[in-house]
């Protein structure tokens, strides 16, 4: 067991913010202020401000530090991205609208290795292809399971998916194979070749090839190889499927819906990847595309299955047996080819699903919306969230091509300039560990789980995906607002110690890029500027600028929160302390007609005050979370890693997230194998030690993954 913290927690969120009409800004109403404030902005650990790159001798983009157009170069954090920072504290704060998700968004996940969910699947050959897109395909009369042995290749000659095969009998004549060389129940269908158990069986050479992939033009043999990785090594041979399909073959029509489907369930395959992309010659940040007469792109499959992922020949296969070449599957693409072999399932009189294996992956049921439910982001300008109401509302939904273009947002009360360092910067040259997008399909800490079952059956959808057992009876809310624990982080490019956000020798170059730094300690200065703010309102600005002001008398635990500004959150980076130092509060006369106030300007302990007292009661309950993740230190910098794998900190084992997720998804295996119990972060509002958990990986031998990301999931 490996104790760790994770990077990130969850503050809940309140799941119906309350709204009003926004103040509007034709006139500047009674109790409403204008103002400029002058703050100080100090780094308390390293700032990575992304947007601001340079070319390098290699070609390659480097992240430098954002600096003015100016003579001197001065660098500076940028007002939209503290804006962004604290706009995003205030939702919080206030229990406002979950603004930035992708509400359309649903999990992909692996099908479970159970009949259920492959019993209605046939094999198909694509058929018509436009731009890349499978419009039609064809059903094969009868597929069979053929060891790898018994199917054609030769030196230099390997077996490709696709190629379209014939069975030649003894007597040298075309035919179907025999019987009973065939056994097995109908969709596993197995043929044997002839040996001392199979007198019976199909002799070796007996299958030939006719031709590589592409149209069907006469009745023929098509097979479909698809990767070994996760087959069982201790299995003698390796079995790809063979369907029989010709030109009167059984069609049907792809529906867009159905190809939709296929394009979002590839799209996050291991072999799109970056890492694995840029391994078979693309560029960084370049992605497979459809191009008329493109000749198809093909991987190596071997047996045994390979333990590494290297590109070299005759490799130990883990148990000992040398690993031989038996075939090149198509890679993973969102386009398909003429002559592709396909599983598919037609269903009620239309085909439903496209997989490029039996066990494929699948779009969970239910998306980030419908997990949201009323706190999803604000879209009626009169009727806004507070935060929307202060910080202004974006209209991001698409249109119809016959919906009127109609913009329904709303401009925000507050201005932040760019803030600029006082004094010469000098950059922290820096190797950034590799880091995955974040993606919610971890449904162990991305969803609710209390009050939920822990285990799954055997073979059926493990408890942590979307869509399982444990969605019944309604789906599980997501979990909340997502924040990284603020730690006392250093960066030292000349220390030996592990840092979880430097790259490590066994890591990918290409998800790792070389950045710079802002170092701890920098200062800067700036302006914002707010108009038409109600006490309450100012109040509100001055807490999310500055969460230590929230705390009062006898009430601990405020006074070490901090800001989050910038990239690299998972590793430490970012966390800010802002003061406002000058203060310039106006009413409507004074401001616009220049004549003395008239009315009474709350002073900012004041206005703190009345924001306190206004924020609803179901926000103020997520306060106690939500002050442990801002809270400098709150946890250990030397406790927090992504959930790690078998090893010692630092060591390639160790940074195999994906192991901690599969051993704790919440399925049930059999007595020996031991169960993957359900285990969810740890509640935020708990104790620092309470926020430690033990990792179960590398107590069962791995499978490898490639690409070599740390673990956010």
């Amino acid at each position: 067991m490996a104790e760790f913290v994770n990077p990130y927690t969850f503050v809940p969120h309140v799941p119906v913010p309350e709204r009003g009409a926004p103040a509007g800004h034709a006139v500047m109403g009674a109790g409403r202020f204008s103002g400029v404030l002058e703050v100080r902005l100090t780094a308390k650990t390293p700032l990575l401000i992304g947007g601001f790159t340079e070319k390098q001798a290699d070609g390659s983009e480097k992240t430098v530090l954002p600096r003015r157009k100016d003579p001197a170069g001065t660098v500076i954090v940028p007002g939209s991205g503290l804006a962004g920072a604290v706009r995003s504290l205030h939702e919080a704060l206030v229990g406002g609208c979950m603004r930035v998700l992708d509400l359309n968004r649903a999990p992909v996940h692996r099908h479970p290795a159970d009949t259920t969910e492959t019993e209605r699947l046939s094999l198909a050959i694509v058929t018509e292809v436009k731009e890349g897109r499978a419009t039609e395909v064809a059903l094969c009369d009868r597929w069979r399971w053929v060891p790898e042995g018994l199917l054609p290749r030769s030196e230099g000659d390997p077996l490709l998916s696709g190629d379209q095969l014939q069975y030649v009998t003894a007597s040298g004549k075309p035919g179907d194979f025999p019987s009973n060389a065939v056994t097995g129940p109908k969709s596993r269908r197995v043929v044997h070749g002839m040996d001392d158990k199979h007198s019976d069986g199909i002799r070796p050479g007996s299958i030939v090839r006719r031709r590589r992939m592409g149209p069907v033009t006469e009745k023929c043999k098509v097979v479909l190889v698809t990767g070994t990785d996760a087959r069982d090594p201790k299995r003698p041979t390796a079995f790809f499927v063979v369907g029989d399909v010709g030109p009167d073959s059984e069609r049907w029509t792809v529906p867009k819906e159905t190809w939709e489907l296929y394009e979002r369930t590839v799209e996050d395959a291991d072999d799109l990847r970056p890492a694995v992309l840029k391994d078979v010659g693309f560029k960084e940040n370049e992605k497979p595309t459809w191009t008329d007469g493109m000749e198809p792109e093909y991987a190596d499959v071997w047996w045994p299955p390979r333990q590494e992922q290297d590109q070299g020949q005759g490799h130990d296969g883990g148990g000992g047996e040398q690993q031989r070449l038996v075939g090149k599957r198509l890679y993973h693409r969102k386009y398909l080819h003429a002559g592709q072999p396909v599983w598919v399932d037609v269903f009620k009189g239309e085909l439903t699903e496209i997989r490029l294996s039996l066990l494929w992956r699948y779009e969970a049921p239910g998306t980030v919306g419908d997990r949201v439910g009323e706190a999803k982001g604000c879209t009626d300008p009169l009727k806004l969230c507070w935060s929307c109401r202060i910080f202004g509302a974006a209209d991001t939904e698409g249109r119809d091509d016959n919906d009127l273009a109609v913009q329904n947002s709303y401009r925000g009360h507050v201005r932040f300039d760019d803030l600029r360092a006082q004094g010469d910067v000098q950059p922290v040259q820096w190797n950034l560990a590799p880091l995955a997008s974040p993606k919610p399909s971890a449904g162990q800490f991305y969803l609710d789980n209390r009050q939920r079952g822990k285990l799954a059956d055997q073979n059926t959808r493990p408890m942590a995906t979307w869509g399982s057992d444990a969605d019944k009876p309604g789906p599980r809310p997501i979990r909340g607002r997502k924040f990284y624990w603020r730690t006392k982080t250093e960066a030292d490019p000349d220390s030996a110690k592990p840092q979880r956000g430097k790259k490590r020798p066994h890591q990918s170059e290409a998800l790792s890029s070389k950045v710079e730094l802002i170092p701890a300690g920098t200062v800067f200065k700036g302006r914002i500027t707010f108009d038409n703010l109600s006490a309450e309102d100012y109040g509100s600005l001055l807490a999310a600028l500055n969460p230590c002001k929230i705390g009062t008398p006898g009430e601990g635990g405020w006074e070490d929160c901090v800001l989050s500004v910038g990239g690299g959150k998972p590793f430490g980076f970012g966390a800010v302390e802002i003061e406002v130092e000058k203060v310039r509060v106006q009413g409507a006369r004074a401001r616009y007609l220049g004549e003395p106030e008239t009315v009474s300007i709350p002073d900012p302990d004041a206005a703190v005050r009345a924001f306190r007292e206004a924020v609803q009661v179901e926000a103020r309950a997520n306060w106690p979370a939500l002050r442990h993740a801002l809270s400098f230190g709150f946890v250990d910098d030397e406790d927090v890693w992504y959930p790690p794998g078998g090893g010692t900190r630092g060591d390639e084992d160790y940074d195999k997230s994906f192991e901690f997720f599969a051993l704790t998804n919440g399925l049930r295996y059999s007595e020996s194998h031991g169960n993957h119990e359900l285990m969810p972060l740890p509640d935020a509002a708990k104790g620092k030690a309470a926020q430690k958990m033990d990792s179960p990986a590398g107590r069962e031998p791995r499978r490898e993954r490639p690409g070599g990301r740390q673990g956010e999931r």
